[in-house]
C-alpha cells in the first residue's frame, strides 16, 4: 500500500508502479467516479472501439434476431 497526499487543487500523483501497471501515462484519460464509499480512478481504455470488441459475445445475437423478424415479413 502506498500513501499520497492531495495537493491544494486536489491532485494525487499516482505511483510509478501502478502507472506502469496499468499503462497510465501522461495524458491518459480516467473515469473518476464514488461506490460503496470508496473514490475510483478507472484508466480508459486508449482505444474504446478495441476495448468494446465481444463485450455481448454471452448476449443473443442482435443480427440473427433481425434477421429472423425479415423473414415472417
Amino acid at each position: 500500500m502506498t500513501i499520497v497526499k492531495i495537493s491544494s487543487k486536489g491532485q494525487v500523483v499516482i505511483p510509478k508502479d501502478l502507472r506502469r501497471k496499468f499503462k497510465v501515462a501522461s495524458g491518459t484519460l480516467v473515469n473518476v467516479y464514488e461506490k460503496d464509499g470508496h473514490i475510483i480512478v478507472d484508466p480508459l481504455p486508449q482505444d474504446p472501439v478495441k476495448a468494446a470488441c465481444g463485450m455481448f459475445k454471452d448476449a443473443p445475437s442482435l443480427t440473427k434476431s433481425l434477421l429472423k423478424s425479415r423473414q415472417c415479413e
